[in-house]
Protein backbone atom coordinates (compact mmCIF):
# COMPACT_ATOMS: atom_id res chain seq x y z
CA UNK A 1 0.00 0.00 0.00
CA UNK A 2 0.87 3.31 -1.21
CA UNK A 3 2.39 5.42 2.57
CA UNK A 4 -0.13 8.21 1.38
CA UNK A 5 -2.79 5.77 1.12
CA UNK A 6 -2.39 4.05 4.48
CA UNK A 7 -2.18 7.74 6.03
CA UNK A 8 -5.69 8.45 4.39
CA UNK A 9 -6.58 5.69 5.87
CA UNK A 10 -5.02 5.77 9.44
CA UNK A 11 -6.56 9.59 9.52
CA UNK A 12 -9.89 8.95 8.86
CA UNK A 13 -9.89 5.75 11.53
CA UNK A 14 -8.28 8.02 14.10
CA UNK A 15 -12.19 9.57 14.73
CA UNK A 16 -12.56 6.50 16.46
CA UNK A 17 -9.64 5.73 18.25
CA UNK A 18 -12.03 6.83 21.49
CA UNK A 19 -13.37 3.30 21.40
CA UNK A 20 -10.19 1.50 21.90
CA UNK A 21 -10.34 -0.17 25.68
CA UNK A 22 -12.64 -2.45 27.37
CA UNK A 23 -16.00 -1.55 28.23
CA UNK A 24 -18.96 -2.56 30.76
CA UNK A 25 -21.94 -1.42 32.06
CA UNK A 26 -25.68 -2.46 31.26
CA UNK A 27 -27.83 -2.53 28.18
CA UNK A 28 -31.48 -3.31 27.65
CA UNK A 29 -33.66 -4.68 24.77
CA UNK A 30 -37.22 -4.52 23.86
CA UNK A 31 -38.71 -7.96 22.43
CA UNK A 32 -42.53 -6.95 22.38
CA UNK A 33 -44.65 -4.16 24.07
CA UNK A 34 -44.41 -5.89 27.54
CA UNK A 35 -40.89 -7.79 27.31
CA UNK A 36 -37.89 -5.53 28.16
CA UNK A 37 -34.86 -7.61 28.97
CA UNK A 38 -31.61 -6.40 30.72
CA UNK A 39 -28.12 -7.26 30.46
CA UNK A 40 -24.86 -6.78 31.62
CA UNK A 41 -22.39 -5.21 28.93
CA UNK A 42 -18.83 -6.27 28.26
CA UNK A 43 -17.85 -4.76 25.11
CA UNK A 44 -13.72 -4.59 23.84
CA UNK A 45 -12.39 -2.51 21.24
CA UNK A 46 -9.27 -2.51 19.65
CA UNK A 47 -7.35 -0.96 16.25
CA UNK A 48 -5.57 -3.49 14.44
CA UNK A 49 -3.98 -3.17 10.87
CA UNK A 50 -1.58 -0.01 12.24
CA UNK A 51 -4.39 1.82 12.88
CA UNK A 52 -6.66 1.32 9.32
CA UNK A 53 -9.17 -1.35 10.88
CA UNK A 54 -11.24 -1.22 14.74
CA UNK A 55 -12.27 -4.62 15.77
CA UNK A 56 -15.01 -4.39 18.21
CA UNK A 57 -16.30 -7.69 19.89
CA UNK A 58 -19.33 -7.29 22.41
CA UNK A 59 -21.16 -9.53 25.39
CA UNK A 60 -24.21 -9.48 27.01
CA UNK A 61 -25.14 -11.66 29.78
CA UNK A 62 -27.96 -11.76 31.95
CA UNK A 63 -28.47 -14.51 35.19
CA UNK A 64 -25.50 -16.41 34.02
CA UNK A 65 -26.58 -16.87 30.50
CA UNK A 66 -25.16 -15.33 27.17
CA UNK A 67 -27.92 -13.57 25.61
CA UNK A 68 -25.93 -11.25 22.82
CA UNK A 69 -22.80 -12.12 21.16
CA UNK A 70 -21.00 -10.54 17.98
CA UNK A 71 -18.22 -8.84 16.44
CA UNK A 72 -17.93 -5.92 14.26
CA UNK A 73 -15.26 -4.97 11.94
CA UNK A 74 -15.16 -1.20 10.68
CA UNK A 75 -12.50 -0.07 7.90
CA UNK A 76 -11.96 2.27 5.89
CA UNK A 77 -11.46 2.86 1.59
CA UNK A 78 -9.52 5.68 1.07
CA UNK A 79 -10.69 4.47 -3.29
CA UNK A 80 -13.99 4.73 -2.35
CA UNK A 81 -13.77 7.81 0.59
CA UNK A 82 -15.94 5.86 2.58
CA UNK A 83 -16.32 3.47 5.77
CA UNK A 84 -17.61 -0.34 6.02
CA UNK A 85 -18.82 -2.18 8.68
CA UNK A 86 -19.34 -6.17 8.58
CA UNK A 87 -21.43 -7.12 12.28
CA UNK A 88 -21.16 -11.13 12.92
CA UNK A 89 -23.52 -13.19 14.80
CA UNK A 90 -23.02 -17.02 16.33
CA UNK A 91 -23.79 -19.30 13.75
CA UNK A 92 -22.16 -17.53 10.41
CA UNK A 93 -24.88 -14.64 10.15
CA UNK A 94 -23.41 -11.37 9.47
CA UNK A 95 -24.25 -7.95 7.87
CA UNK A 96 -22.72 -5.51 6.19
CA UNK A 97 -24.22 -1.88 7.52
CA UNK A 98 -23.98 1.35 6.19
CA UNK A 99 -22.06 3.64 8.36
CA UNK A 100 -21.59 7.43 9.06
CA UNK A 101 -18.68 8.78 11.30
CA UNK A 102 -18.45 11.72 12.93
CA UNK A 103 -15.88 12.96 15.26
CA UNK A 104 -17.72 11.58 19.18
CA UNK A 105 -20.35 9.47 16.91
CA UNK A 106 -20.90 6.84 14.35
CA UNK A 107 -24.59 6.01 12.90
CA UNK A 108 -24.79 2.39 11.86
CA UNK A 109 -27.74 0.64 9.93
CA UNK A 110 -29.06 -1.88 7.98
CA UNK A 111 -32.54 -3.15 6.53
CA UNK A 112 -34.05 -6.57 7.85
CA UNK A 113 -36.42 -8.27 5.72
CA UNK A 114 -38.17 -9.53 8.56
CA UNK A 115 -38.35 -5.93 10.39
CA UNK A 116 -37.43 -3.13 8.34
CA UNK A 117 -34.43 -0.43 8.91
CA UNK A 118 -32.76 -0.81 11.64
CA UNK A 119 -30.18 1.83 13.17
CA UNK A 120 -27.75 2.50 15.69
CA UNK A 121 -26.17 5.38 17.04
CA UNK A 122 -23.34 5.41 18.94
CA UNK A 123 -21.82 8.23 21.02
CA UNK A 124 -18.91 9.18 23.37
CA UNK A 125 -19.81 11.14 25.87
CA UNK A 126 -17.86 14.10 27.69
CA UNK A 127 -17.68 11.24 30.47
CA UNK A 128 -15.60 8.74 28.57
CA UNK A 129 -18.83 6.90 28.48
CA UNK A 130 -20.61 4.88 25.00
CA UNK A 131 -23.92 5.29 24.81
CA UNK A 132 -26.05 3.91 22.09
CA UNK A 133 -29.39 3.67 21.29
CA UNK A 134 -31.41 1.42 18.59
CA UNK A 135 -34.24 2.40 16.96
CA UNK A 136 -36.40 0.78 14.32
CA UNK A 137 -38.44 1.53 11.21
CA UNK A 138 -41.58 -0.73 10.07
CA UNK A 139 -42.74 2.31 7.55
CA UNK A 140 -39.30 2.77 5.58
CA UNK A 141 -37.91 5.53 8.01
CA UNK A 142 -40.68 7.81 8.66
CA UNK A 143 -40.95 6.87 12.13
CA UNK A 144 -38.22 5.25 14.65
CA UNK A 145 -39.44 3.10 17.98
CA UNK A 146 -36.37 2.98 20.61
CA UNK A 147 -36.13 -1.57 20.60
CA UNK A 148 -32.22 -1.04 22.62
CA UNK A 149 -30.19 1.04 25.13
CA UNK A 150 -26.55 0.48 26.58
CA UNK A 151 -24.11 2.50 28.67
CA UNK A 152 -20.65 1.45 28.97
CA UNK A 153 -17.77 2.81 30.78
CA UNK A 154 -14.44 2.16 29.92
CA UNK A 155 -12.54 0.02 32.08
CA UNK A 156 -9.13 -0.10 30.38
Amino acid sequence: MPPEVLKQSQDAMAKMAWFEGTWTGTGWMQLGPDNRETSDVLEEAEMRLDGTLLLLEGLGTSEGKVVHSAVGVISFSPATNSYSMRAYRPGGMFIDAEIEVGDDQIIWGFEDPRAGKIRYTVTHSEDDEWIEHGEISRDGGETWFPFFGMTLTRRM
